[in-house]
């Protein structure tokens, strides 16, 4: 019941008139509306346990693909909160095919996703929250343009990826790379 609460309330359903809004065009909606939305979004995976907290992560991107990507980043404990689109990192692979490094073979700016105040354009975190990111690339074929966390086909972790944040954690630089965030080698 809950579930189809949070799914009424996401279509945005004037109360007077019983009329779906999304987007600003009104439309009666039916629940078979409600049912076919349901069944496309994919249940919430439970963050694991025994998460170490950092005070912030940053990305580099090194996706094979060398396309640009979406990093999206949402709270998941104590509440669950919307998926927010956090930055749009292009490839960083230089023109003698390494990454992260410029063409010049200096290392590359890293973007930050998760900060402490949102600094340098990443997601502003509370201490002691968990947060997911999911990073999508609307160029796979099976996307269809489309840059939306909450389709797989977009989706190019082949996991979901928990942080929790502290404020007095460490800092953590990933790369993706494989369809897997791995810690940037010394």
């Amino acid at each position: 019941m809950l579930a189809l609460r949070h799914l009424v309330q996401s279509l945005g359903t004037d109360r007077v008139s019983g009329v779906a809004v999304k987007f600003g065009v009104q439309r009666p909606f039916s629940v078979r509306d409600l049912f076919n939305r349901a069944q496309s979004r994919p249940p919430i995976p439970p963050p694991p346990p025994n998460l170490v907290g950092i005070s912030k992560l940053s990305l580099f991107n090194c996706q094979i693909e060398r396309h640009t990507v979406f990093v999206w980043a949402r709270e998941v404990t104590p509440i669950l909160g919307p998926w927010g689109l956090i930055q749009s990192i292009p490839t960083q692979f230089n023109e003698g095919g390494q990454c992260p490094f410029d063409d010049n073979g200096i290392l590359a700016d890293s973007a930050a996703i998760l900060t402490r105040n949102g600094e340098g354009g990443g997601f502003a975190c509370t201490d002691g929250s968990v947060y997911q990111v999911s990073i999508v690339d609307p160029e796979r074929p099976t996307c269809n343009g489309r840059n939306d966390p909450t389709i797989g086909n977009c989706v190019v972790e082949d996991q979901p990826s928990f942080f929790k944040f502290n404020r007095d954690g460490d800092e953590l630089t990933v790369m993706l790379e494989n369809g897997r965030l791995s810690p940037v080698p010394n």
